[in-house]
Parts: structure tokens; C-alpha cells; sequence
């Protein structure tokens, strides 16, 4: 990869699949993304790996360069720095949503939040701003809504509202350099038996303070009763 490559590098022309995704697939996605870095690196990275789980690039350059957008604003026309700043600033916002509705546990706050970041996800997808798309209901609801087959990153985040094994946890261990992980047991709080080691080093540490002295008078007072 070139070292000052961007998202926007990225094909442009790669389209979101509509099959069904399976399992191992959405929880890579899931995992990766809730710990996807800011570098432009590493977001291209992740672009290339689940392009087909995202919003087109092309769509979402589109929207960036729209003339609406800045002329509202009242910036003039973006260099191509900032057409690629203002693309990789709405993937990194779909990743904080995602991180919202990872580490809260109200099980509302996370529909909601899910429930946005589909939508947005959404109007991404087709190229459609915003405003464009809320101003079809200026007349009242839509009674006849007709929806396409969902998309891969909609399958993504139903996965993880409506599946109880995709246990979404934040590791514990503060240094941890990808703290969010889909937890295999119940009471896991570790993404990794390497994060856990410190807190079972504390554990043996505190207990030898507190019961080391009493273990090694049993121990001694159990040898002479031996002899």
C-alpha cells in the first residue's frame, strides 16, 4: 500500500452486495470496525477488506463534493484534501455510532442507535444527503413503504441487536490496542487471555497479602503433624 494512500484511492466502481452474509463475515466486520484506527491507512485497509459491507465510496464522494453542502456553508469550492478528509470523517462516524451501540447496555439506547446508524448507513448507500431523503415525508408518513432486500452492513448490525452470542464486551484491559470483541462466555471480560494476565497478576498479588501468611503457618503446622 502506498504510504499516503486514502480511502479515497479506494475503486470507486466496487459495489455493495446484496447476498447473505454469513456468520464469521459479520462479526469480522462488526469487530473490525468498532476497532478501526483514524490513520488514512488503516481505513483504507479496512475499505478494501469489506467494501462490500460498506457505503460505495464513489456515493459517498459524491455527496462530499456536492456544491449544496458547502455553498450552505459559505466555503468555497473543496480541494481534493478536503474532499478526502470530509470522505474518511463520514466512514469514522459511522464507526463512533457503531461504538455508541457496542459498549451501551441499555438494550433501547442500542435499537435507537442501530436503528440511526442503519438509516444513515442507508442514505450513504444510495447517494442520497440527508435532508433530501426527509423531506419525502414533508406530507405525512409514507403508508405503502417498500424496502429492498437489506444491505450486507444492515445484516451486519441486525446481527448484533438480535443475536444473545454476539456478546459485544470492552476489554477490561485499559492498554488493550482493540478493546471491542464479541465475548465467547458469559463472564468473559477480556478480549484475550495476553489482556487478562495483568488483572490475574494483581488477583494472585492481593490474595498473597491477605491470606499468604495464614497459608504458610497451615502449610508448616500440617509438615509436623506429618512427622
Amino acid at each position: 500500500m502506498r504510504k499516503n494512500s486514502s480511502i479515497v484511492d479506494s475503486d470507486p466502481v466496487l459495489a455493495p452486495q446484496r447476498g447473505t452474509i454469513g456468520v464469521p463475515r459479520l462479526r469480522a466486520f462488526l469487530t473490525d470496525f468498532a476497532n478501526l484506527d483514524d490513520c488514512p491507512e488503516a481505513l483504507s485497509r479496512f475499505y478494501r477488506l469489506f467494501y462490500d459491507m460498506l457505503p460505495p465510496i464513489g456515493n459517498v464522494r459524491h455527496l462530499c463534493t456536492q456544491h449544496q453542502l458547502w455553498d450552505r456553508l459559505n466555503l468555497p469550492e473543496p480541494s481534493e484534501a478536503q474532499v478526502q478528509g470530509q470522505v474518511s470523517r463520514v466512514y469514522i462516524g459511522l464507526r463512533d455510532w457503531l461504538r455508541s451501540a457496542w459498549a451501551t447496555k441499555d438494550k433501547r439506547a442500542r435499537l435507537w442507535l442501530l436503528h440511526e446508524l442503519i438509516s444513515n448507513e442507508a442514505y450513504l448507500h444510495t447517494g442520497q444527503s440527508l435532508a433530501l431523503t426527509v423531506m419525502a415525508f414533508a406530507n405525512g408518513p409514507i403508508i405503502n413503504v417498500k424496502l429492498g432486500p437489506p444491505t450486507s452492513f444492515e445484516q451486519a448490525a441486525v446481527y448484533l441487536l438480535n443475536h444473545p452470542a454476539a456478546r459485544t464486551r470492552v476489554c477490561k484491559n485499559t492498554d488493550c490496542p482493540t478493546p471491542y470483541f464479541l465475548a465467547d462466555k458469559r463472564n468473559q471480560m477480556y478480549c484475550s487471555e495476553d489482556c487478562a494476565l495483568p488483572a490475574q497478576r494483581r488477583f494472585k498479588r492481593l490474595w498473597w497479602r491477605q491470606n499468604g501468611k495464614r497459608w504458610r503457618e497451615n502449610r508448616e503446622r500440617r509438615k509436623k503433624t506429618k512427622r
